[in-house]
């Protein structure tokens, strides 16, 4: 799996590599990457989501879906403990603690976990990776943002609706599509897949141009308490979380894939909610890109402990 993991990161670093050097050479301006995310976010992803769920209803699968969205809960609640902690230990005060509970809360489970997961365990993956998407989607946009809400405790930007997105919807209809083994006419189905499959590269496009906007990069890398954050969202979190549920998960495929999805980056969102939310964007975008850029090494080495303790 190292192997595989490896490749597929290393991919993922060249495309996003690409939308980082088109952003700086002004071809990926602020139009065009606002048009491309509106088309990952509102076509692309959609339909990846549906028809990844077009599969066949088991009691097994009902059960590993329910089981994977209340781990993913748990997982979570974990990572917010962590995150209190780092802030605790290395003094953050607010906005910049709200920041670092929030980055270990939400990893990167779409424009990351989505393509990773897919490229090694293909449709099945794609499954547990939809289902943990619909709770990231529920926490994210609600206790997310209170996390990232300003100091003035104003708390009336926070709406329900703001989970509402079209990835939203998509993960609930093709949750209901499965549910009651309904499947599409097979021409759309073949026409979704082949439009889900722009999610990967246009993904890396909009993260790479969102990355070349951070801050200085000495400045990004001279940060201490960057790696820290770095050090446990990227592998004390999911080796812990690895443990925690090894004793409770039956499948190989299950344990991988949510071990996987807890050592993703800092969830690319932080940095446009941060804004929205009038937190510390500065910090947020400098701790979106060093952890992206440390997962593209402890991505692999997470593999080797996967395949070495499983």
């Amino acid at each position: 799996m190292f192997l595989l993991v490896f490749e597929s990161v290393f991919s993922l670093f060249m495309m996003m590599a690409f939308g980082f050097y088109f952003c700086k050479k002004n071809i990926l301006n602020d139009k065009v990457t606002s048009a491309l995310s509106y088309l990952l976010l509102n076509l692309a992803l959609p339909c990846l989501i549906i028809s990844s769920m077009q599969v066949d209803f088991s009691r097994d699968m009902l059960d590993r879906a329910i089981f994977c969205l209340l781990v993913f809960a748990g997982i979570q609640v974990l990572c917010l403990i962590l995150g209190f902690l780092i802030s605790g230990f290395i003094r953050l005060k607010p906005p910049q603690s709200g920041v670092f509970k929030f980055a270990m809360a939400f990893p990167n489970t779409i424009y990351m976990g989505m393509p990773v997961v897919r490229h090694l365990f293909g449709d099945e993956g794609m499954f547990i990776t939809v289902i943990c998407s619909i709770m990231f989607n529920l926490t994210c946009f609600t206790l997310g943002a209170w996390l990232l809400s300003d100091k003035s405790g104003d708390k009336k930007r926070i709406s329900l609706k703001s989970i509402i997105t079209p990835a939203s919807i998509a993960s609930f209809v093709g949750f209901g599509f499965f549910v009651t083994s309904l499947h599409i006419w097979a021409p759309i189905v073949s026409t979704m897949r082949s439009v889900g499959g722009m999610t990967t590269p246009l993904s890396m496009l909009v993260l790479g141009a969102m990355l070349s906007k951070s801050s200085n990069f000495a400045e990004v890398f001279a940060d201490f308490r960057l790696y820290v954050l770095g050090f446990f969202r990227l592998l004390v979190a999911p080796i812990a979380v690895f443990f925690a549920i090894r004793p409770f998960v039956g499948d190989s495929l299950t344990l991988t894939v949510l071990t996987l999805l807890t050592g993703m980056p800092a969830a690319a969102v932080l940095a446009i909610l941060a804004k929205n939310m009038g937190s510390d964007a500065e910090t947020s975008s400098k701790a979106v890109f060093l952890t992206t850029m440390l997962s593209m090494l402890t991505l692999p080495l997470l593999s080797l402990f996967i395949e070495y303790f499983i």
